[in-house]
């Protein structure tokens, strides 16, 4: 019992050691844990610092931001803290020990060798005390023992160390590294980041990477004062910078500003704050405040005028500083400031200044006299010492006694006297004190003195008025005053200022002529060139108006609708067209005044006067009907269409026939004025003989010498002015009419070699000396020579005449036969339309409607130079025209009926301007010529006639030998017919113009009858050997009566008999005949010999055999026929 007691107690001992050894482990574990839970602890709190640190530095993160990362950061350092270093401690202290802490035994038997038998051992033990195993007591007792053997000398504190890893102790020491480095490296930085760590709660403004200085800052100025900023940044890196300024009273703005950042703000008027900023850098708002100055709010003047002007004191109305005195005036001006008053004063431009008294709070007065004219400013000082900035300036006028003014109101010109030799003046004159007298000046000019007497003409006035209007009639004719002589007159008026004496005053000069024949002729030239400049101004602008309708017109055609621009453009080109035909007619009474003033004046040829007339017809006719009635329908379309598409086709068609009718009436004025030029040379030539002739007679009787000198003189003068006219006329002519300019140019030589002035001065010099016999000898040379240069004149002018009549006539000639060769053109064209393709037609047709706008052309240019074509030539042509293009748009429309008799309509109006033409022709030929001319006329007919027979004949030659005829060759044979037909009448149409010339007419009367059988053979289609003797027959004849002529007219000329006018009967109006047509032809014929070379001849038969191989001149529908 006792032994077993004993070894209960010693192995309950051994256990107690035991577990006293494990609990000297628990608590050595422990503080182990805690300790490197310590040192956990410092390696996080280490890098947590290190990464708030660098966070905070280079973020500069929001207070709430830092306050979270912070918060964060010490609740998960507290966690560590309590879970790593607390919970360690306070079990240590306060937690009991656990004896059968069997884990702790397993780690204790590992660490001392003996592995799991420690744990065994005690977990054994305890299980049999508790007596939770069936192991035996001594197994369990000598197990225990067995244990404590092996682990009685280790100490179990030492199982558990102190020492760190080296990876551990480098992970602690990294972090504190890490933050020394901060601190080294960056030591602003990272101590202000340390600091805002320790106040989470600020809101810290981040420090700027530069600093900007401004200047000025915060300043005050003046209202209207300029301040100029500047920016000075710390480094020089900054290229642009930005101004940020915003007015108090207003919006803001920013400028963007670069090196050296200034900028200037003028006129500042309101306070003003502002800014710079350069990325994030922006400086503190600064304040321009403003101090207002003082302005004169109201300023009043009165005016006290000298007692003698009689003039009342004036108020001016408030703020009007400006006035008009009369020297010695007083003024008074009273002023009221916008702040309180200092101290003001009034400054003139003179230099003079006035200080201003201040009699109220913010008013001030000041009176000064006034001498002379001057400006002046009011300048005020505030109770603060600011002074107004750019006050107004104000004028002061002086009244002054103003001279008088007189003027002539009527005539109120330069005048011409007629043969009344009467002057009605109109006067008036005024002063602003009163008129004392008025007197008329005058003196006479002939333009041979040196010096005038200047004669005065008291003119009866009441005194003291301030306005006089009189009328003075005034007889030149006392004067005596000869052609060329001319009145200056003028009035002059006198003031009644009797202080400093009467001023003087004089009206404009004006002169009345006694017109020369010389000056009446340079007037009407000087007229009909501003005539001619006025008329091509106009052309000019209707030209300009014509293009742009052509624009509006190709607009409307691509089916464009006009804009509201383009209607208002069309309102203003009808306005412009109207105000172009008011000019034309204001020309056209012009125009009637200058023939009426010439014809009053005899200075017209009737001639002249006639073309005159008939200039005057045709302006009249320009302004045309229709051209009235298209533009008013044209302003009715753009104030009523709805769509807004116009139709300008007929203004625009009047518009051209507007033009064309004024660019020939500019071509026939020139023509007129060419002409008059010429016959005022002759009138002037024969004037200067005239007065030669009566200053010779004046030499018989008793002559005044003096007298009959001047007017020698005046004529020797008129003399060079008239070699100078005829100078000047040939250059003008040069080119025209080089005819008539070279007799003119004789006549000049003609003057020079005769030496016409020298002679009439000469004479001039020996009435002075008084010796009439050399002054006679003088005289009647000057008379011959004068009388021969009218007469070489006068040659100019037939020149003149016979050119422009036979370059008409060649032109006429010229276009005749084009019309005759289109008109056969056109009548082929319809007549093998059939047999031809449409394309084939349509350029065909082309090629005639280009020939036919050729040959209108050329009539157009034709009638710029004669008023002999008549408006039924246009009128056929612009028929056939339009009938060709008709035929087109028929053609278009595969309408081949209607084509071919738009083309035969067109035949038709082409043969009616050939017979208009060739009546002109005969008109002309009538005019010129006499008997001889009118024999040439019939002898170039035949043989004219000759010819086409021939041509006949060789046709019908052709035609006989093909034996079987194709029905194109029938229709030839017709037209042969047809041909035959027009030259049978043309000869009846001869034998009855020659009905006395019985030689002739028997021929003819022949000539007739076998045209008329070979007219029926061919168209009867029967033609024979017999048919072509037949027309051998009427050739031979001919030639006979061509032969018959030839001899009787030159008989005719040898003996130099009288010619007398032949009547010939007029084409009659209508469609014309075969026999018109043909007569036409063999006129053309005829006039060709009588103009042109054999040479040229030979040309135009060729021509017309041409033509003949065509087909002949026939009738395309048995209606017209040339």
């Amino acid at each position: 019992m006792g032994s077993s007691s004993l070894n209960m107690n010693n192995t309950d001992l051994t256990y107690l050691k035991i577990a006293d050894r494990l609990a000297q482990l628990r608590r050595k574990k422990k503080i182990v844990s805690a300790y490197r839970g310590a040192f956990e602890l410092f390696v996080f709190v280490a890098c947590g610092l290190f990464f708030l640190l660098i966070f905070e530095a280079a973020l500069w993160p929001h207070a709430a931001v830092r306050i979270f990362l912070l918060s964060l950061y010490l609740i998960l350092t507290g966690f560590i803290l309590f879970k790593k270093v607390i919970r360690h401690i306070w079990s240590l202290f306060f937690r009991k020990n656990i004896p059968d802490d069997d884990t702790l035994a397993f780690e204790a038997g590992y660490k001392t060798g003996i592995k799991d038998r420690l744990v065994n051992a005690v977990q054994i033990f305890r299980d049999k005390k508790e007596q939770k195993s069936t192991t035996s007591e001594e197994f369990a007792e000598q197990a225990l023992l067995s244990v404590w053997d092996k682990i009685k000398s280790v100490d179990f504190k030492s199982l558990e160390p102190f020492n760190l890893s080296r990876t551990s102790v480098v992970s602690a020491l990294l972090p504190v590294l890490l933050n020394l480095v901060l601190f080294v490296v960056f030591p602003v930085q990272t101590e202000a980041a340390f600091k805002r760590l320790l106040l989470p709660g600020r809101n810290y403004q981040r420090p700027q990477p530069f600093f900007i200085n401004v200047d000025p800052g915060n300043i005050r100025v003046v209202e209207g004062d300029t301040v100029k900023i500047k920016a000075s940044p710390s480094v020089k890196k900054i290229r642009t910078m930005e101004l940020n300024i915003k007015q108090v009273s207003g919006s803001g703005s920013r400028v963007v500003l670069n090196h050296p950042f200034e900028y200037t703000l003028y006129n500042i008027n309101s306070k003003t704050q502002y800014f710079f900023r350069s990325g994030r850098v922006r400086t503190p708002v600064f304040v321009i405040d403003v101090q207002k100055r003082p302005v004169v709010r109201s300023l009043f003047v009165t005016l006290f005028s000298p007692l003698y002007s009689g003039i009342l004191p004036q108020k001016f109305p408030e703020n009007q500083g400006s006035f008009s005195a009369i020297t010695g005036s007083r003024a008074n001006i009273d002023i009221i400031s916008s702040k309180p008053l200092k101290s003001g004063k009034i400054n003139f431009s003179s230099g003079k200044k006035k200080q201003i008294k201040v009699t109220g709070k913010a008013s001030g007065s000041v009176k000064f006299l006034i001498t002379k004219q001057d400006n002046y400013f009011i300048s005020i000082e505030d109770t603060s010492g600011i002074i107004n900035k750019s006050p107004i300036k104000y004028e002061i006028k002086i009244i002054k006694d103003m001279p008088p003014e007189v003027e002539i109101t009527e005539p109120g010109a330069d005048t011409d006297l007629d043969e009344n030799m009467h002057l009605d003046l109109r006067i008036k004159a005024s002063d602003d004190f009163g008129v004392s007298a008025l007197l008329l000046k005058y003196g006479i000019f002939s333009g041979q003195e040196d010096s005038v007497e200047i004669f005065t003409k008291e003119i009866p006035i009441r005194k003291m008025l301030k306005e006089i209007l009189y009328n003075l009639p005034w007889d030149i004719a006392d004067l005596d005053l000869f052609p060329g002589d001319a009145v200056h007159y003028w009035v002059e008026v006198f003031d009644n200022d009797i202080i400093n004496g009467p001023k003087k005053s004089s009206s404009k000069k004006f002169i009345a002529r006694f017109p020369s024949l010389f000056d009446l002729y340079k007037s009407a030239d000087e007229e009909n060139i501003a005539f001619t400049d006025t008329l091509e101004t106009i052309l000019q602008k209707s030209s300009g108006i014509s293009e742009k309708l052509n624009k509006l017109s190709d607009d409307l055609k691509t089916g464009k609708k006009l804009t509201w621009e383009q209607e208002q453009q069309i309102k203003q080109l009808a306005e412009e067209q109207k105000r172009a035909i008011e000019d034309l007619n204001s020309v056209e009474e012009k125009i009637a005044d200058l023939t009426k003033k010439l014809e009053s004046q005899n200075m017209l040829s009737d001639e002249t006067l006639e073309k005159y007339n008939k200039l005057q017809n045709l302006m009249s006719k320009i302004d045309s009907p229709e051209l009235k009635e298209a533009l008013k329908k044209l302003a009715e379309t753009v104030e009523k269409a709805v769509d807004k598409e116009y139709k300008i086709q007929d203004f625009q068609q009047a518009q051209k026939q507007f033009e064309q009718a004024l660019d020939r009436t500019i071509a026939l004025l020139k023509e007129i004025q060419a002409e008059q030029k010429i016959e005022s040379l002759i009138r002037l030539s024969q004037d200067l003989e005239k007065r030669q002739k009566e200053i010779n007679s004046s030499l018989q009787e008793n002559p005044d010498f003096n007298e009959l000198a001047k007017r020698e003189n005046r004529i020797s003068k008129d003399s060079e002015k008239l070699q100078n006219n005829i100078e000047n006329a040939a250059e003008m002519l040069k080119e025209s009419h080089p005819g008539a300019s070279d007799s003119l140019n004789k006549a000049s030589d003609f003057i020079k070699q005769n030496r016409i002035p020298e002679i009439q001065k000469s004479m001039s010099g020996s009435l002075k000396k008084q010796d009439s016999e050399r002054s006679g000898s003088l005289g009647m040379k000057s008379s011959k020579a004068l009388n021969k240069l009218s007469s070489m004149i006068q040659q100019a002018k037939k020149s003149l005449k016979r050119y422009k009549q036979n370059a008409l006539a060649e032109s006429m000639m010229r276009a005749s036969k084009s019309l005759l060769m289109l008109s056969d053109m056109q009548e082929s064209l319809a007549e093998n339309s059939g047999s031809q393709s449409a394309k084939s037609i349509a350029g065909s047709q082309l090629s005639l409607i280009a020939g036919a706008e050729q040959i209108s052309d050329s009539l157009e240019k034709i009638s710029r130079k004669t008023f002999k074509l008549s408006a039924e030539l246009k009128k056929s042509m612009n028929q056939a025209l339009s009938q060709m293009n008709r035929s087109l748009s028929f053609l278009e429309q595969r309408n081949f009926g209607m084509m071919r008799a738009q083309q035969k309509r067109a035949t038709a109006s082409l043969n009616r301007a050939v017979i208009t033409l060739q009546q002109t022709l005969n008109q002309m030929s009538g005019k010129q010529g006499q008997t001889g001319s009118s024999l040439d006329d019939f002898m170039q007919q035949l043989e004219a006639m000759g010819e086409q027979q021939s041509m006949i004949n060789r046709m019908t030659s052709d035609l006989l030998n093909r034996g079987r005829l194709s029905l194109k060759e029938q229709a030839a044979m017709a037209r042969l017919a047809q041909k035959q037909s027009a030259l049978q009448k043309l000869a009846q149409s001869i034998a009855q113009e020659l009905d006395k010339q019985d030689d002739v007419l028997g021929s003819l009367s022949k000539i007739s009858d076998d045209m008329k059988k070979s007219e029926q053979d061919l168209k009867s289609g029967n033609i024979s050997r017999k048919t072509k003797e037949l027309q051998q027959r009427i050739l031979s004849r001919l030639l006979d009566a061509q032969k018959s002529l030839h001899t009787r007219d030159f008989s005719n000329r040898r003996t130099a008999t009288a010619g007398k006018n032949i009547l010939r009967k007029s084409p009659s109006w209508g469609v014309p005949k075969v026999s018109d047509n043909k007569k036409i032809t063999d006129d053309i014929l005829n006039s060709a010999r009588a103009r042109y070379s054999p040479e040229y001849l030979k040309l135009i038969r060729e021509y017309f055999e041409k033509l003949n191989k065509k087909g002949g001149v026939n009738d395309s529908t048995g209606s017209a026929t040339k």
